[in-house]
């Protein structure tokens, strides 16, 4: 009976040394507190020690990370006293992926656990949240809920379920902001990083809402893979959000900062170049080609195309037709006089021959 006890009492250890809590700030405890079929709301219904904050400061949570894999982080605000599910489930104002900055040294790989020979809670992860700015000074409770996650007891194809971990903070100051329609998010976590992925969502399980069941795809290291995903929360989906703006990135060495002209883009490194409203100056040419009629009824190009094998091959812009209507304007004085010469030797025929009768 007593080996049946500590056996059983072993394997309970195992799965709450399995999954992890929010340490930082200050929680109502240490305990862990499974909540698989989401009907909970906090880790411990009384109060705790009380930290304090203004409204809209960013402050730094930190959490457990443990052996799993991917998953979000959502949280929510109520004032003390309304500590319920059902308030916290309308009050969340923020969401980050559940592996943002955690300190793994060792392990690298996408599916991997904990570092080796690493301590259970050892391994903490963290984010920078901006406390609501709309809500007035006064005692409220922070609930934080990791869901999404998934590998547990060597499974790499079971969900963790829902966690959840509540600390008690004080609001100095009130909040001169108004409530967004959407929570923020902040995506980009270990795996998006490993992988270059965008860092506009997360790597998650399965689903990217709160569980309300046990799921299982299989057992081992290999079965379930296939159920891992990127994206963003249930609720930011829903809502309309999207990630948080990253900082827009400086521009690189070297690269045409030039205004485009009116009418036109300005073109990347290595595209085509914009059509400016001047004509442009050819680069100098030692024997560029005669300038061809067009083609009746056909379009007319334009002078902004730069020359092919060093001559001018296209018909003016509407701003050159103007000034010399019915007639096509070369780049310069040389290369029409082949063509005005052969136009121009027939007429001086005709009039002799007039003169002579």
């Amino acid at each position: 009976m007593k080996v049946a006890l500590l056996v059983a009492s072993s394997a309970m250890v195992a799965q709450v040394h399995a999954h992890g809590y929010m340490s930082i700030p200050t929680p109502r405890s240490t305990d862990v507190f499974s909540d698989m079929t989401n009907t909970g709301a906090c880790d411990r219904s009384q109060s705790g020690k009380v930290t304090e904050f203004k409204a809209g400061e960013e402050i730094t949570v930190e959490w457990t990370r443990n052996n799993h894999l991917g998953g979000f982080i959502r949280y929510s605000m109520v004032p003390k006293g309304q500590d319920n599910k059902a308030n916290f489930d309308k009050s969340t104002f923020f969401y980050t992926c559940r592996e943002s900055n955690c300190t793994l040294k060792q392990c690298k790989d996408k599916w991997c656990g904990d570092d080796p020979g690493s301590k259970d809670y050892e391994i903490k992860c963290s984010s920078k949240v901006k406390l609501p700015d709309y809500l007035q000074a006064g005692d409220y409770v922070l609930q934080w809920t990791w869901h999404s996650a998934g590998s547990s007891y060597g499974n790499v194809g079971w969900n963790t379920g829902n966690y959840k971990t509540c600390a008690d903070i004080r609001l100095t100051t009130s909040g001169t902001g108004t409530k967004p329609s959407c929570p923020t998010f902040v995506g980009g976590d270990r795996v998006t990083k490993m992988e270059g992925k965008s860092s506009d969502q997360c790597f998650y399980f399965d689903q990217n809402d709160l569980d309300s069941k046990e799921v299982k795809y299989g057992t081992g290291e290999e079965q379930g893979k296939e159920y891992y995903k990127y994206g963003k929360p249930k609720e930011i989906e829903k809502c309309g959000g999207g990630a948080a703006p990253a900082p827009a990135p400086a521009p690189a060495t070297g690269a045409n900062n030039t205004a485009p002209s009116a009418g036109g883009s300005q073109p990347s490194n290595g595209g085509s170049k914009p059509t400016p409203v001047a004509t442009p100056v050819p680069a100098t040419s030692s024997s560029p080609s005669r300038t061809p009629k067009p083609s009746s009824g056909g379009g007319r190009p334009s002078w902004s195309q730069k020359p092919s094998n060093g001559g001018w091959n296209q018909a003016p812009s509407d701003e050159d037709e103007d000034e010399n209507p019915g007639k096509v304007q070369p780049p310069n004085g040389d290369e029409g006089d082949d063509e005005e010469e052969e136009t121009e030797r027939p007429r001086r025929k005709q009039n002799k021959w007039s003169e002579d009768n």
